[in-house]
């Protein structure tokens, strides 16, 4: 959540998240997000609003604001099939991918409306348990059978070439900003991305 410099860890059989400090340090929780089963949330650059990714409702939500609101603001529920697996933004859009798709669906931050989609070309496609950021014209990309994370050009969805691996499975993700850190439910690993 870059508005309060924390990284948000969703509880996958409740509607809590758990929230830490840059350093790693457990400040609380924020319970009742307002969905359940969620498999990824992150907070707007600029505002207090947080988006989510709800699995078993097959959902991308904006909500908020945190911590006065967990109102829902809008929904979009993808028809390519499959379960939501991430949601990521950046200044004017929001984006939604689910899991085994080659799609990412683009949204308008203000009112969840569809623009477009981007289909994703030379990437390994899988389950997606929230690996998934954009920064500026390119997305990142990872799936739970790999330790290997992709980058993509944004407006094209194809593969650029780029990939690096982590020490462990890509099961949970933060985006800071400047850094994405992925692992298992053990540890993280960070690098930084510009």
């Amino acid at each position: 959540f870059p508005q309060l410099n924390e990284f948000w860890f969703p509880s996958w059989s409740s509607d809590d998240v758990y929230r830490y400090d840059i350093t790693g340090r457990y400040v609380g929780t924020f319970a009742n997000i307002g969905q359940s089963a969620i498999i990824y949330v992150v907070g707007e650059m600029d505002s207090m609003y947080y988006y989510l990714a709800a699995w078993s409702a097959n959902r991308c939500e904006k909500r908020g604001p945190f911590p006065t609101s967990t109102q829902l603001v809008w929904s979009f529920s993808p028809s390519s099939g499959g379960r939501t697996a991430g949601v990521s933004t950046d200044a004017d859009n929001a984006y939604c991918i689910q899991d085994n798709s080659q799609l990412i669906h683009v949204l308008d931050k203000t009112s969840g409306g569809a623009k477009r989609t981007i289909p994703i070309t030379g990437l390994q496609i899988g389950t997606v348990h929230g690996f998934f950021a954009v920064v500026k014209d390119r997305f990142f990309y990872g799936t739970v059978s790999s330790t290997s994370i992709y980058r993509a050009d944004l407006d094209t969805g194809s593969a650029d070439g780029f990939s690096c691996s982590l020490a462990t499975g890509l099961r949970n993700m933060v985006f800071t900003g400047q850094h994405i850190c992925g692992g298992d439910n053990n540890y993280m690993q960070c690098f930084k991305v510009s």
